[in-house]
């Protein structure tokens, strides 16, 4: 696909999510929403702190992934610089993981190496996705119990559970026994330098997972406690399932969204759609404004982390990078 088709394409997209965001707020009814969010406005510092801890634990279960002797090359200042700017593509581009981490990787390779650099990208997608299982185990359970085993909401979470487990496990069981690099040199000659290196690379320690997915679930739980915070603000009568199963709206809306930048208008209307599993079913502007809250402290975050991106100091390159 050349350029020209590429940027169409991004461009209907967008104007996908738009129309997609558009109709959750007609269908709510746009008064209706901001009177049901601004009640819930002074909790969005809580809100935005726990938004905050699940990427700052999810980047130190990329900067895990790097090895020991790499961790210690890359400078505090550098890794903050990746992980901010991870933070504001996933959150602002379409590919939001992917282009995530095809920027953290290319802030980290002049620190660690390129190879490195992009196996450590590579190897993270697995506690990743771990972390994304374990989570998905536990709202899978409340969605079963609470909604039956056919409701849309529990089939959704289970394909996204196996989906999610069985990447990971075919990425480990790949990483452990295939040279990745040496398969695409073979497709890729101008590879050829950096192939053996990568190989090296991803072959991380058992240790680098299980740590590295110890972070990702912590993540998860983080962002599992912001829609508590958010129920919580919304004056949704609050239990531990409603958490999980607002938690678990989010993960299917955002996935469904996951080439549509910021996901937007995919969540809104997975919260408008699945809004009696969260027994909303009568007040839907409460269901629609979960996501907008959650938006809302998103973007303020985007435009702190672009400011201090234009701030923050970078670094000389360390010597490891080759």
């Amino acid at each position: 696909m050349n350029e020209k088709w590429r940027r169409h394409l991004r461009t209907a997209l967008l104007l996908l999510g738009v129309s997609l965001l558009a109709y959750s707020i007609y269908k709510t009814g746009p008064l209706t929403i901001l009177n049901t969010a601004k009640g819930a406005l002074p909790f969005l510092p809580l809100i935005m702190l726990f938004n905050v801890g699940f990427y700052v634990l999810e980047a130190l279960g990329h900067r895990q992934m790097l090895g020991a002797h790499a961790r210690r090359a890359v400078p505090i200042s550098a890794f903050v610089r990746a992980m901010l700017s991870g933070f504001v593509t996933s959150l602002l581009f379409p590919l939001g993981r992917a282009g995530a981490e095809v920027v953290r990787a290319s802030v980290l390779a002049p620190y660690v190496g390129t190879p490195r650099a992009s196996a450590a990208s590579a190897a993270f997608q697995i506690p990743a996705m771990y972390g994304i299982g374990i989570l998905g185990v536990a709202i899978l359970g409340a969605a079963f119990f609470s909604l039956g085993a056919l409701n849309p909401l529990t089939l959704a979470v289970l394909v996204h559970c196996l989906v999610s487990l069985g990447f990971a496990t075919l990425m480990l069981v790949m990483t452990r026994n295939v040279a990745v690099g040496n398969t695409l040199l073979r497709r890729f000659p101008r590879l050829t330098e950096g192939a053996k290196a990568f190989d090296k690379a991803i072959k991380s320690p058992s240790e680098d997972y299980l740590v590295g997915t110890g972070y990702c679930v912590l993540a998860r739980v983080s962002e599992l406690s912001q829609y508590a915070v958010v129920l919580l603000a919304l004056s949704v009568p609050l239990s531990p399932v409603k958490a999980l199963l607002a938690n678990g709206i989010h993960v299917v809306g955002s996935t469904a969204g996951e080439f549509i930048p910021g996901q937007i208008g995919t969540v809104e209307s997975s919260y408008l759609y699945f809004a009696p599993a969260l027994g909303l079913a009568d007040s839907s502007a409460r269901a629609v404004s979960i996501a907008l809250l959650v938006r809302v402290a998103q973007y303020t975050e985007a435009a702190v982390a672009f400011v201090m991106l234009q701030l923050w100091p970078e670094p000389a390159p360390s010597e490891i990078a080759e």
